[in-house]
Order: C-alpha cells, then sequence, then structure tokens
C-alpha cells in the first residue's frame, strides 16, 4: 500500500505528480506477503481500497504539523461480539445512522478457476490446475475463468501457486456492499472507529446483520457542520482475526 502511494504520490518518476508535503511512513511490513497485485491505469485510491481489503489494513493521511502522513494500521474488532473493547453498532433504529443503502454485485462472480503458471514457452508445457471457492459447480451455476499466476520465489512453488491462485480468486466471489451516513451525535472518527475496522451493521429494513469492515470514510464539511459516511466491504472478521487481537497484535 505504501509503495502505491510513494511512486505515485510522494516520490513519483515524473515530477509533475508529486504532492508536495506528503510523506509515506516508515513500512512496518504489515501488508500481504509477496501479494503478487498488478495494477494499470486505476486511481491510487481505487488500488489503495483493494489492497487495504486484501490485507485488512486501514489507511489514513494525518497532519504532524509540519507533513501530511500517510500510514497503515491494521483495524480493530470492535463488532458487537467481542468482549475486550466498546463495540461500535451502526443502527437507524439505534440512531447511530441516519440512512443506510445496500448493494449486491453479482455481474462479475466466477466458480470455477483454470489457473496456469506464466512464462511457460509452450502451450503443452503450461502447468494447469483447476480450483474452486467450496465445492465444484454444474449448468448454469459454473461460471468459468482463466487466470494466469507468476511464480515470484524459489520455494515450494507449487504451494505458492495455490496461495496466489486463491488470492486472485477472491477477486470474482459475489459480493455485498453496504454504506451508510453516520450521525454525529452516535460514534465519533478516530476515537471510536476508523478505516479498516470491523463493527455491526444491523437494519431491520433490509432484515441486515452482519460484521462488516469499514473500507472508507468521506468526510463531507459544510458551514456549520462536519458529516461523515461510510462503506463497508464483504471482507467478514475471521477466527483468525479475534485470535491476534487477543494477543495484542
Amino acid at each position: 500500500m505504501k509503495y502505491y502511494v510513494k511512486r505515485n504520490l510522494a516520490e513519483p518518476a515524473y515530477e509533475y505528480r508529486v504532492i508536495p508535503g506528503l510523506y509515506v511512513s516508515e513500512d512496518m511490513g504489515r501488508g500481504l506477503k509477496d501479494d503478487a497485485y498488478y495494477s494499470r491505469f486505476e486511481s491510487v485510491l481505487e488500488v489503495e481500497k483493494k489492497l487495504g481489503e486484501r490485507a485488512k489494513l486501514g489507511y489514513d493521511i494525518s497532519f504532524d504539523g509540519e507533513n501530511f502522513v500517510f500510514d497503515v494500521f491494521e483495524g480493530m474488532d470492535r463488532t458487537a461480539d467481542q468482549k475486550l473493547i466498546k463495540p461500535v453498532i451502526f443502527s437507524v433504529e439505534r440512531g447511530t445512522l441516519s440512512s443506510f443503502q445496500k448493494a449486491d454485485e453479482t455481474g462479475h462472480e466466477k466458480t470455477a478457476f483454470y489457473c496456469t503458471r506464466a512464462g511457460a514457452e509452450f502451450e503443452d508445457e503450461a502447468y494447469t490446475q483447476t480450483y474452486y471457492f467450496e465445492e465444484q459447480t454444474a449448468g448454469l451455476a459454473r461460471k468459468e475463468k482463466h487466470l494466469d499466476i507468476s511464480i515470484t520465489t524459489e520455494g515450494d512453488q507449487y504451494a505458492e501457486f495455490e496461495e496466489l491462485s486463491r488470492k486472485n480468486m477472491e477477486e470474482y466471489k459475489p459480493t455485498q456492499s453496504f454504506s451508510c451516513d453516520i450521525t454525529r451525535e452516535s460514534y465519533s472518527y478516530l476515537a471510536d472507529y476508523e478505516v479498516g475496522d470491523y463493527v455491526t451493521i444491523k437494519d431491520s429494513l433490509t432484515g441486515v446483520t452482519a460484521d462488516r469492515q469499514i473500507i472508507s470514510v468521506t468526510t463531507q464539511t459544510g458551514d456549520t457542520a462536519v458529516s461523515y459516511s461510510a462503506e463497508f466491504g464483504d471482507t467478514r472478521i475471521t477466527r483468525m482475526d479475534i485470535f491476534r487481537q487477543s494477543l495484542g497484535g
């Protein structure tokens, strides 16, 4: 995440793209190891959103008195079921939201993946495996996709091939996203919640009760007030995330 900001905004090869006063904090190695994400002609904001979702990290730009500092951080589990810290529950009925929208994005999903190792000189020499999310699908439910996978290390290349294949497959899962407007009287941004945190969303009208990760927060400054709107990704908190937080990770 820091690499993209540094190479495109803070220290780009083309000097006219430099954002004056923008500084990227020290790399602490908190992203995915050997993440093979590749981007062309996408905005830096869109790339940061995707990388943050993949690595389960949030990001922010703060002012330290001299520079604007870009940094990433691990999201906290603030869902209703955890007992370690104050939970954050976004709900119109509770008065913590002024509006709530739900969107199902299903046009891009695939269910069967033919993954081929990139770089083979001849087509019949290419190593190919077929993977599925959970179980094999058939008939009209089967939606196929071919993926080229590049191996980057000299270790267990078969294990790396499967790991990278499954990372790329995640982009083709059917997703369900939420967005909302947060009331100022409920929770304080950066004090009670941040981008990357996991919170609980409840909406009786749509029947949604879900634990989701905040993937973006938009601040809108008016003449008399400041308001916030948030977007939530399809990423769910896992048992491993909860275990890491209980250990202080």
